[in-house]
């Protein structure tokens, strides 16, 4: 009949472009599709670069070891349009507290106590200085919590407080000018007279009135004490 029939087929292009980000925390990593498509996005294949894979779309992953690992996205369209994109995720996983070594000071000494091993620091006393100085009263440990961009590690340190000796140098005596005298020192273990002796007693012979000193020490910590011998 001298008609004729035009049959036409219009082909859609559709796109898409794989793209994500990431955030990470000590061995922890949380990862965000952005990619883009002017139709639906169907499948996403994560490999995390450490042998392990997924099919979320914003899959978190945990590394076991630091290191820097090159993460592929491979994103698919439900027309089968397909995009990849690799980003470099630096992950550390290795933090260690260090309180410092343990430290003993005499009564009513302070000591200043240093962390390290971290970005940020609180101590038990609540500080968040790398440095505190502390004067406890009695033997007490201090325990520090360090951070490095959300890792955290935490350490002890003790401050072993030793008492003060109280240093006796004996009783004040009376002697007639000539004679010897034996002082007799208390209270500690190792003694340091006046008279540069280091022996716990003396014996003396003053021409004059004289008053003698004497330090008594136990476990570092010293006292000091007198004495007068009257001639």
């Amino acid at each position: 009949n001298g008609c004729q029939a035009v049959l036409t087929t219009v082909l859609k292009a559709y796109s898409i472009t794989a793209e994500f980000n990431s955030n990470t925390v000590c061995n922890d990593v949380t990862y965000a599709d952005l990619s883009v498509s002017d139709t639906t996005i169907g499948n996403w294949l994560w490999d995390f670069g450490d042998g392990t894979t997924s099919t979320s779309q914003n899959p978190q992953h945990s590394y076991s070891t630091s290191g820097t690992y090159n993460v592929h996205l491979t994103t698919t369209t439900v027309n089968g349009c397909i995009d990849d994109t690799i980003i470099s995720v630096n992950v550390n996983t290795t933090l260690f507290a260090n309180a410092g070594p343990d430290v003993t000071i005499c009564q009513g000494d302070f000591s200043t106590l240093t962390a390290n091993g971290g970005g940020a620091y609180l101590w038990s006393t609540t500080e968040t200085t790398q440095s505190i100085s502390v004067n406890p009263a009695n033997n007490t440990t201090y325990t520090v919590t360090v951070d490095n961009s959300g890792c955290t590690d935490a350490d002890d340190v003790i401050v072993t407080v030793n008492p003060i000796p109280v240093a006796d140098a004996g009783p004040p005596q009376s002697i007639c000018q000539g004679n010897s005298v034996i002082l007799t020192a208390s209270g500690g273990s190792s003694y340091t007279w006046s008279t540069f002796e280091t022996t716990q007693s003396i014996n003396i012979t003053p021409v004059t009135t004289t008053t003698y000193f004497v330090t008594a020490t136990s476990l570092g910590c010293s006292s000091q004490d007198s004495v007068a011998i009257t001639v």
